[in-house]
């Protein structure tokens, strides 16, 4: 029997399947789902212009104030791979320290950026005890004025060192504390609950934050962008230990062990439904 080898007219039917519709599209790039990380939302952009402005700021004395050693102490746990790029010079230990109480933070901030040899050349045994009669005093007339900031400074400087009249006969009244700070400063809120869970870290459950906090922190970080490198770089710190999964003081200072970040494939969508021809 002869095969028909003509070529036959293809079906309207299947003239119409555009086979473009047959193929399965690619997931999008997953997304990152879970701990927010303030270092990984740090564009590189951000980083140079922090870097530029404490690097600017150390060498004009009269331009360093509380909020620059805040914010170059944050810094230095943010990035401490980068705190060579800022090229501080030993003159930093030369700013003003008229205010003891609130030493622990610039001694801090001299420590990680200079070294402790040039601390030890501001700090000996009497400043030091003179600035824990000043925070204990503080902690009794005054629970405002950078406590917070400075007794967790003084906790990273001396991890070893016992002081129970500091902070273990204080712990209910500083936490207490933390649940009449209102919300209407992000910053504020923000700094207390960080600094509150390196002095205490067992009662991070105690910190009770609201609901939409991280969304807020997204907000406030893309705000501070337009409006002050330091105050954005210390929140960044304090919403980087409000993120950890652990908060360890150590010989060295300070160290965040991060959750694992989970990631979130957007599903392909569904097959072309089949029909009958």
């Amino acid at each position: 029997m002869p095969v028909d080898t003509q070529e036959k007219p293809i079906s309207r039917a299947f003239r119409r399947i555009d086979i473009r519709k047959l193929v399965i599209e690619q997931p999008k790039k997953a997304d990152v789902v879970g701990p927010f990380d303030p270092v990984d939302e740090i564009n590189a952009q951000n980083l140079d212009d922090v870097i530029f402005y404490l690097k600017d700021e150390s060498e004009v004395a009269e331009s360093v104030n509380m909020n620059y050693f805040l914010a170059l102490d944050a810094f230095s746990y943010l990035y401490p791979e980068k705190v060579k790029d800022l090229e501080i010079s030993d003159l930093i230990v030369h700013f003003p320290t008229e205010n003891p109480a609130a030493f622990p933070i610039i001694a801090e901030a001299i420590k990680r950026t200079v070294g402790q040899e040039a601390l030890n050349r501001v700090a000996d045994q009497k400043t030091w005890k003179h600035v824990r009669s000043l925070i204990k005093n503080d902690i009794d007339v005054n629970w405002g004025g950078y406590l917070p900031e400075r007794l967790a400074a003084y906790k990273r400087l001396f991890p070893s060192l016992e002081e129970p009249d500091i902070f273990s006969s204080n712990e209910d009244y500083l936490i207490n504390g933390f649940s009449e700070v209102g919300n209407e400063n992000f910053e504020s809120k923000a700094a207390i609950a960080a600094n509150l869970r390196v002095i205490f870290p067992h009662r991070i459950k105690d910190l009770k934050l609201p609901p939409n906090f991280w969304e807020e922190a997204r907000k406030e970080l893309a705000k501070l962008e337009q409006l002050s490198w330091p105050r954005y770089t210390i929140l960044a710190l304090n919403l980087h230990i409000l993120a950890a999964k652990e908060v360890k003081i150590t010989e060295d200072g300070m160290e965040l062990v991060m959750p694992e970040k989970s990631y979130q494939e957007e599903q392909p969508p569904p097959l072309p439904e089949a029909k009958r021809f």
